[in-house]
């Protein structure tokens, strides 16, 4: 017999709002923004660059599921200033009717009607949805995958299903290191919903295939299998954010965590995590709810580790899953546990209580900005028009303003080395002792940088006079491999 919970059928109209406002609030704040400098505009060449030759990654830092799903998207719409915004605002908008069905199937229909509303409005996901970052196909992964898992094995096995849900889990793998924490997970509750050795060992076997390919293919190349794990710790010293003791880190994920959602989502998605099973109606309701906990505090766990680790450094967007798996949690405490008459009135007052800190909402700060990145629009028309044009280019990262310029020209992104605290001295020696003539392009308050150019290339740049300046932009021929 079915739980209650899960037996409720009712019309999906406020869902179907939810979902609209959550397309129109995300394509909105795209239409207004650009992303900010960095990773966003990094990920969305690399795509756009993917997308003109493809190939098939063995090892790398980032993992490259996006790189395939985004480049495939470039070849459809090729703007790389859009083309990844685009797919992140569906799949953000998708995220709320999937995580709708799950919490529906899991913990009921007022339950589930909240927490899309929730997450329409959620500013972080909203935000991350409009930029080029990977976070909101990360989460769109997770949740469609477990999702599909618990369609999959709720009344015995149905392959097909399965197999979309494994799929989700892997390209989340593919897509962010963090999964990798929560696929034992994944087998673990196979095992518990089948009793069956045979797709227990299936989804053991499909989710460890890329983990174990990526991390033998960055030991054969690099040496050192746990690549992308050792740059993320390097992060910390390249943000100047020190190890945190396991108090402080805490409190440095709860300050977070407040800043994005309030006080009462963690507090209550703690207690509803707690109180979850105060029903016992078949195995089958409580291994649906232990997936979706245990998930959960995995996912939070990972989050608290990292923050001793990268201290200051763990920004607001890593915790988005565990933030968005949160929300059905959090609604538990007014949606199930208070008598049904009152069910409606207390969603309606989370609502309320939840959405004054999301109502608070700054654009310009943090992942998309409404700033336009006019001087590296005006380079990238100049060294277009210029005898300079093919010219392998050295540029100092100015902020991470480097960035946008392969988007603004694409054909000069093969031949662009941004030097950052991220380049490796040996990386950048390699650079200075290739032959030929190059430019130099450096801007002001980037000593750190242009000293480590000065070094490499043995030339004192003041020494040169710029062939071209655009504003604090300086742009200077050098001759490379004659030291």
């Amino acid at each position: 017999m079915e739980p209650p919970v899960t037996a409720e059928r009712r019309p999906a109209l406020p869902a179907a709002g939810a979902l609209l406002v959550a397309l129109v609030l995300r394509l909105t704040l795209l239409a207004t923004t650009v992303d900010v400098p960095g990773d966003g505009p990094t990920r969305a060449l690399a795509a756009y660059e993917w997308a003109r030759a493809p190939y098939w990654a063995i090892s790398g830092w980032w993992p490259p599921g996006p790189l395939y799903l985004c480049g495939l998207v470039a070849l459809v719409v090729p703007h790389p200033f859009l083309a990844i915004r685009i797919l992140n605002a569906l799949a953000g908008t998708l995220t709320v009717a999937v995580l709708f069905l799950l919490a529906r199937r899991v913990f009921g229909t007022t339950n589930a009607f909240v927490s899309a509303w929730l997450l329409a409005c959620l500013p972080l996901h909203i935000e991350l949805s409009a930029s080029s970052l990977t976070e909101s196909t990360f989460t769109l992964a997770l949740i469609a995958g477990i999702a599909a898992l618990v369609s999959a094995l709720h009344d015995g096995i149905h392959w097909s299903i399965l197999g979309v849900g494994l799929a989700c889990f892997a390209y989340a793998s593919m897509t962010r290191y963090e999964a990798w924490a929560l696929l034992p997970i994944v087998p673990l509750y196979v095992l518990v919903r089948t009793r069956r050795a045979i797709p227990t060992l299936v989804a053991a076997l499909v989710l460890a295939l890329f983990p174990v390919s990526w991390t033998a293919g960055n030991a054969a190349v690099y040496g050192d299998p746990w690549l992308g794990f050792t740059l993320a710790a390097h992060g910390a010293e390249v943000d100047g954010a020190p190890s945190m003791t396991l108090p402080q880190a805490l409190g440095l994920v709860a300050r977070r965590t407040t800043a994005e959602a309030g006080w009462y989502v963690p507090l209550a998605a703690a207690l509803g995590a707690m109180f979850a099973w105060h029903r016992r109606p078949n195995l089958a309701w409580h291994a649906e709810r232990g997936l979706v906990v245990a998930l959960w505090a995995m996912a939070w766990l990972l989050m608290l580790t990292f923050a001793t680790m990268r201290g200051e450094s763990l920004y607001a967007r890593y915790l988005l899953f565990p933030l968005v798996l949160s929300l059905p949690l959090a609604a538990l405490p007014l949606t199930e546990h208070l008598h049904p008459s009152h069910r409606t009135a207390a969603a309606l007052v989370l609502l309320a209580i939840a959405s004054l800190p999301m109502a608070r909402f700054d654009a310009r700060s943090r992942w998309v900005t409404r700033q336009e990145p006019a001087a590296m629009r005006a380079l990238a028309t100049w060294l277009r028009a210029s005898p300079y044009r093919d010219h392998p280019l050295i540029i100092t990262d100015m902020g991470w303003q480097a960035s946008y310029l392969g988007l603004f020209a694409p054909e000069i992104a093969p031949r662009q080395h941004i030097v950052s605290a991220w380049m490796p001295d040996g990386a950048l020696a390699r650079i200075a002792a290739a032959p030929g003539p190059a430019l130099v392009v450096t801007g002001d308050g980037e000593d750190p940088q242009r000293k480590r150019i000065e070094s490499a290339l043995r030339i004192d740049l003041d020494d040169r006079p710029p062939v071209h300046t655009i504003g604090a932009i300086r742009i200077r021929e050098v001759m490379r491999g004659s030291g």
